[in-house]
């Protein structure tokens, strides 16, 4: 039979799954909505609004949820401190494929971030 940790690490790496899916499919929503350097509380509304509508954004709120869910499966069983240095892997995914999908320009400094983060991950697992 597979332990329980086994199980918790699957619900914990799909933890980190879920938030860089519904951040990047948030970020396609909102993307196809024009917004001004300055915004009204009525302009912010309406964009809100569009935005919640969005099947883009609804389903990154659902993968938000879903991220949540296995979080809350995820901590039953693995000690917090062992588990959240994990979800930093978010920091790593998330411009990564900023990156890919968007073509957004990652600058030097932020890829020696995105290493540096990597490194304590792999530190807070030896």
């Amino acid at each position: 039979m597979i332990n329980k940790e086994y199980f918790s690490f699957i619900f914990l790496t799909l933890t980190v799954f879920f938030t860089v899916l519904g951040q990047i499919l948030v970020k396609k929503g909102v993307s196809t909505y024009a917004v001004g350097n300055w915004m009204t509380g009525k302009e912010i509304m309406l964009y809100l609004l569009k935005s919640s509508t969005n099947i883009y954004v609804l389903s990154g709120l659902f993968c938000a949820g879903l991220a949540a869910a296995c979080w809350i499966l995820a901590v039953g069983k693995l000690k917090l401190s062992y588990a959240y240095p994990f979800i930093a892997l978010t920091f790593v995914f998330v411009p990564l494929f900023a990156k890919i999908f968007f073509r957004e320009e990652i600058p030097l400094s932020r890829w020696i971030g995105i290493g540096i983060i990597l490194l304590g991950v792999w530190i807070s697992f030896k």
